[in-house]
Formats: C-alpha cells, structure tokens, sequence
C-alpha cells in the first residue's frame, strides 16, 4: 500500500513509502512515544488501510462505509481521549509531562467506565455517539474549573 507524501527524508531520490502487509508485527504501546512521532492516519487513512489489508488477506472488497460503520465507536474514543488530554494536561505542545500525559488518559479510560458501562456502549452505536461526546466534553469543563 503507497503511503504517499510521508513527510521523511528518502534515502534514493524518486522512491515512496509503502506498507508491506507481508511484514507485520505488534508493537507495544509504550514504544509508542508521542515525541517520535512521524506520522498518524487520518480517519479516512485508517478505513482504507483496512480495506487494503482485507483486500490482500482475502481479495474481498469491502466499502469504506462499512469499515467506517464498524469502527466509528474506537475512533470517537480516540477523539475524546485526545480532546480530554488537551483540555486538562498543561503545556500538551509545549513539554508535556509524560506522568500527565498518563494519568490524564488513565482517568480518562476510568470516566468511560470497564467494558461493558453505558459510555462505552454508547460508543458502539453510531446514533448514542454525539451523546458521549457532550458528557466527556461536560466532564473536561467541569475538571478544569475544578483545577
């Protein structure tokens, strides 16, 4: 799959980045720093790199509505936690601090409540989404006055 456009030096000029389905591995989150970033998919990256990965699994085409359909729920999560993180870890562009960063995505996890809590299944439902958005927006609000 070309990965067009990532933003890093190429070693032979004319050459682009791909992703090679024929070489995946895990990667534990805590190799996942923020600061070594390079890239991040956008929403619509993220449907068409399953799309293409289910394609070359099993050469079944699928639409990106239904990918989409199937993953909105883990995408407003992640939406949520970034807009929490934000609103309640100070100096989050300039340097943050990596304990608040945790601890900020740790009570985050906890407001939503364990798996199977009325957030969370909320989050699974396209129609009860914009619901749990405006109770952790609420939430935001109410801890930054606190603080």
């Amino acid at each position: 799959m070309p990965l067009p456009g990532l933003p890093l030096d190429i070693p032979v000029k004319g050459q682009q980045y791909a992703a090679d389905f024929t070489e995946l591995s895990t990667v534990s989150s805590a190799e996942l720093l923020r600061a070594k970033r390079i890239a991040c998919l956008s929403e619509t990256g993220i449907t068409l790199l399953l799309q293409r990965h289910t394609h070359h699994l099993s050469r079944a085409v699928i639409d990106l509505p239904t990918f989409y359909q199937s993953i909105s729920g883990v995408l407003t999560e992640a939406e949520l936690e970034q807009d929490w993180v934000e609103g309640l870890v100070p100096g989050i562009w300039d340097n943050p601090d990596p304990d608040q960063l945790a601890n900020a995505s740790k009570a985050f996890h906890e407001f939503l409540g364990p798996p199977g809590s009325d957030l969370r299944e909320k989050l699974k439902q396209v129609r009860t989404q914009a619901e749990v958005r405006r109770t952790v927006r609420e939430e935001i609000r109410a801890r930054r006055q606190q603080a």
